[in-house]
């Protein structure tokens, strides 16, 4: 399948130094054991103070799992001095580039700046070894459970919960993209999703880790109509314009787009043609949203993604 190809910043935590080989270790339980006697607990009997307790036993006594759960564990990754993913976070820049991010903590990347309390890795699932649990559990098993749709009985769920207040982001056949998917991304449901291809980074999230999804966007109302009516035109430009903001670029190659229709020369040749397929950075969105600016490095407010 072909999809526009867009930018896609990715949530990835990490903070890291070469002290961590030795600082990230598994802690020993922190679970207060009077306090479940106290309260008259008798199943904690089982547990003795520096054995594993499963974290939906302190979610049962209203116990603290990760009392540093803002840390992430990846922050915790062993850097052994070479590797680096602290940079997806942690980065500084000069002032004058504008950046959204103006946190300017790039000296994160190498000072391991934890309260004494986080220098420690608290999050203990990471330390179970599962491999006698997995052990039976052949190939054709796992290959059969991954085929199975779990996604059209969670929207069936959601819309069945009186309590939900959540959007449901429904796209539908999204387990099967032939059916999801027009050729070019766009949504066959007309709810105006567009799938695109994205880089996951650092290597945590890599397929090769054992790491996929899909990632879908989608524009609010005014970036994507003319006068009030869909326009895929309209759409599409804007789309490239979100991805130029993104990547900072001055132009970029998108799908073929009818300037006699937005009636403006988006590539900049001096023509109105019907299939243009360079967009150069212009200072407002088109269509509904001409009156919207490109914000350096940001995406129009009210977009949203489904991943």
């Amino acid at each position: 399948m072909k999809y526009i190809t867009l930018i896609c910043i990715t949530l990835l935590l990490g903070a890291c130094s070469e002290q961590q080989s030795t600082i990230a270790k598994q802690t020993q339980s922190s679970v207060s054991l009077n306090a479940m006697q106290t309260q008259g607990v008798n199943e904690v009997s089982q547990y003795k103070s520096g054995e594993h307790i499963p974290a939906l036993a302190y979610i049962e006594h209203n116990e603290i799992y990760n009392p540093e759960s803002v840390i992430p564990p990846q922050c915790y990754t062993k850097t052994d001095g070479v590797n680096n993913p602290c940079y997806a976070c942690h980065q500084s820049y000069p002032k004058t580039q504008k950046r959204p991010n103006i946190m300017d903590d790039g000296s994160l990347q190498g000072d391991y700046e934890f309260s004494d309390l986080g220098v420690t890795n608290h999050w203990k699932n990471l330390f179970v070894d599962r491999t006698d649990m997995i052990a039976d559990i052949a190939d054709s098993s796992i290959k059969q459970w991954i085929m199975q749709d779990n996604y059209s009985d969670l929207i069936t769920s959601l819309r069945a919960d009186q309590n939900w207040q959540g959007e449901i982001a429904e796209i539908k056949h999204l387990p099967y993209p032939e059916k999801a998917f027009l050729e070019n991304g766009v949504a066959k449901d007309g709810s105006h999703w567009v799938a695109f291809n994205y880089k996951p980074f650092p290597s945590t999230f890599w397929p090769t880790n054992g790491s996929t999804g899909d990632a879908m966007i989608r524009l609010p109302a005014a970036f994507r109509e003319q006068n009030g009516e869909f326009s895929q035109d309209v759409y599409f430009a804007n789309l490239a314009l979100v991805e130029l903001a993104l990547k900072d670029l001055q132009s970029i190659t998108t799908p073929p787009i009818s300037e006699k229709l937005l009636k403006i020369d988006i590539d900049g040749d001096g023509k109105f043609t019907d299939n243009a397929v360079t967009m150069l950075r212009r200072a407002n969105y088109v269509g509904d949203a001409t009156t919207v600016t490109l914000a350096k490095m940001l995406y129009p407010a009210g977009t949203e993604f489904l991943h």
